[in-house]
């Protein structure tokens, strides 16, 4: 949603918002990362503002659906049969993974293998693995996503790369595969190069 169309009919947005999405709902700017510019809003009074925020930082801003379950991460490895290592959840204190949340010591848990039966687990792994095919990623990607109270899992955010401190999903499922830092970044490496060896163009 673009400001201007909020500045023309407010009260049109408010209500479609209301009738489509419902409250609570998530405010966040269209092309931004690290959950800047986020919020969440409980009642159709704090969209103004929740807006307000987003557009500091893109010309438009996203209002999504509020999912209330447990958030996870899955490292998918692979080109043409990739594997998906163990989910992480991921815990917090906040309505959502703030900023501080992700990269600040103390401020949020990473579970890994995820709180959940093992059935469950294989689920979410297939269903990252299906999500790395269907979208053509190569070498590793970082799926992430959402298993509903009600039994859905949704797939939110597919990422064709992912964060390498030491406390990232990478090296955390990487561990709980047996694999140190030097195996799992060596094995990125070699899968891109097999990658890069399947393609044509000018960067053959």
């Amino acid at each position: 949603m673009a400001e201007h169309a909020w500045n023309t009919d407010a009260e049109g947005i408010t209500r479609h918002l209301t009738q489509h999405i419902g409250f609570p709902c998530v405010v966040k700017p269209t092309r931004e990362g690290s959950s800047i510019g986020v919020s969440v809003v409980q009642n159709p009074e704090d969209l103004p503002a929740a807006l307000a925020v987003a557009w500091r930082w893109d010309t438009s801003a996203l209002v999504e659906a509020y999912l209330d379950g447990m958030e996870f991460s899955v490292i998918v490895v692979g080109n043409h049969d990739p594997e998906a290592l163990v989910p992480t959840e991921i815990v917090t204190t906040n309505p959502y993974m703030t900023y501080d949340d992700k990269y600040m010591p103390g401020r949020s848990q990473k579970i890994t293998p995820a709180h959940v039966d093992h059935e469950t687990l294989e689920r979410i792994r297939q269903e990252a693995r299906r999500a790395h095919q269907v979208l053509g990623f190569t070498g590793y990607s970082r799926i992430d996503g959402f298993l509903l109270k009600d039994g859905r899992m949704l797939i939110t955010d597919p990422n064709s790369t992912s964060g390498m401190s030491p406390s990232s999903f990478l090296f955390h499922q990487a561990a709980e595969a047996g694999l140190s830092p030097a195996d799992i970044i060596g094995r990125i490496v070699s899968l891109a190069l097999e990658a890069h060896q399947a393609r044509r163009g000018p960067l053959e």
